[in-house]
């Protein structure tokens, strides 16, 4: 199928050159190299566009008009600096079609996608197959990958069944360089850690959306999972991003919105709501583990750091589903590092365990902790078994607190054995704060 185009490219001796795709088929290019960005069939694909970009160093352009470009192929190698540009999320397409990753750059190169859309990726881990992390796209480390206008919709990393796999990595997104995404929608996608995104490099979000992507466990040789929205490992920088509807489950399951592996977030005005971290039992040991956020500590050192600002953190949900188990964090479960908020909204978060419940909306484990200008409200801790635990309706400090400017009330704690539904610390430093119709 052809569009109603002709096959471009204009080549100046070792300058950079355009190519105008003026085919939805899948098919390689007929001779790279030689400046033609042809097929045998005469036409301009998407593939032999970008193997012509691979032939000769330069930055190269493509052009993608709208259309929808299945591969039947196999992946998009990208090895050599070039900008492709499409018609916009939703007009131009690219449809792993669930047969294999839609685009993976394959060296140290700069690497920019404008108005695209990526779509059903897909990896396995098995004993044969390489890195499964990012079904969708997948950068390393020394590339420079920059979206813009993009889509990362319904990829998948499937974890294989045998104790010898790598875990399933990114669904959407795996990044392990530099990583620029403004205006990018990730939804839909699951892994086994970093559902819609796993970044092990510097990550910038800005005017970004992550919502309904999933990272699952099985009870075989997969029992941990997290990061449902995002794993980040190294350095994440959020602005006007909203983590929403993600999920984690698994045996252990650890932070429904993001999950933060002994990296540094900072973040401006962020929403982390309705996400969930739901710990089943597979035969382990059950766990719930920060229902929006989860940071945990990485050994021997851990740099570990959360510092957000004009925050809101609502409706997120931990739950473990065993009578034995364990779920801590509604909002947030910082087990590691600095927790900073700063003008912040922890409203309406729910932990509900076996064994033991604790820290509806925040339960801060690392130090120190400072968290100014806020309210800490509607929060539920509620335990449903007999000779259970649920305390700390608000915040469970465990480490060093400091609150200024806090209100902390109408927090919940619910169960068999329960207390302190308002604020648990040992020798908290307040200033302003008001505590005040929690229960118990």
């Amino acid at each position: 199928m052809g569009l109603p185009l002709h096959a471009i490219a204009l080549e100046s001796r070792g300058a950079s050159r355009t190519f105008i795709v003026n085919s939805t088929l899948d098919a390689p290019d007929a001779l790279a190299g030689d400046g033609i960005c042809a097929t045998s069939t005469g036409t301009c694909t998407l593939r032999a566009a970008i193997e012509e970009a691979n032939a000769v160093a330069g930055v190269d352009t493509i052009t993608v008009p709208a259309g929808s470009y299945g591969l039947r192929h196999g992946e998009l190698s990208i090895a050599d600096d070039v900008i492709i540009t499409g018609a916009g999320q939703g007009r131009s397409i690219v449809d792993g079609k669930l047969r294999s990753r839609c685009i993976n750059v394959s060296g140290p190169v700069n690497v920019t996608l404008n108005g695209l859309t990526v779509q059903r990726g897909q990896t396995h881990s098995s004993d044969e197959v390489g890195d499964p992390c990012g079904a969708g796209l997948a950068s390393p480390s020394g590339a420079t990958l920059t979206l813009n206008d993009v889509a990362i919709d319904r990829n998948q990393a499937l974890a294989g069944y045998s104790d010898n796999t790598p875990e399933a990595l990114g669904g959407g997104l795996c990044t392990r360089g530099t990583a620029v995404l403004t205006n990018v929608r990730v939804t839909r996608n699951r892994a086994t850690y970093g559902g819609g995104i796993y970044t092990a490099g510097i990550t910038t979000i800005t005017d970004g959306s992550i919502t309904r992507n999933r990272s699952t466990g099985n009870k075989f040789f997969n029992p941990a999972a997290g990061g449902g929205g995002i794993e980040n490992d190294a350095q994440l920088r959020l602005s006007r991003v909203s983590i929403r509807h993600n999920r984690a489950d698994a045996s252990l399951a650890e932070g429904g919105g993001i999950y933060n592996l002994g990296g540094q977030i900072d973040g401006t005005d962020i929403e982390i709501s309705h996400n969930m971290a739901v710990g089943h039992f597979f035969g382990y040991a059950t766990y719930a583990l920060g229902g929006g956020l989860q940071s945990e500590y990485v050994e021997p050192i851990s740099t570990s750091s959360i510092k957000l600002a004009n925050v809101r953190i609502e409706a997120n949900r931990a739950i473990a589903r065993d009578s034995t188990g364990t779920a801590n964090g509604g909002g947030i479960d910082s087990e590691a590092g600095h927790l900073t908020l700063d003008h912040f909204r922890i409203v309406g978060n729910r932990v509900a365990g076996g064994a033991e419940a604790t820290g509806g909306g925040t339960i801060a484990i690392g130090g120190p902790n400072l968290l100014s200008d806020g309210l800490v409200s509607r929060n539920v801790v509620r335990s449903f078994f007999p000779e259970s635990f649920a305390v700390c309706g608000g915040i469970d400090a465990r480490s060093r607190i400091n609150l200024s400017g806090v209100i902390v009330t109408f927090n919940r704690a619910v169960g068999f054995f329960n207390s302190n539904g308002g604020l648990c610390a040992e020798d908290p430093t307040l200033e302003n704060v008001v505590i005040s119709n929690n229960y118990p």
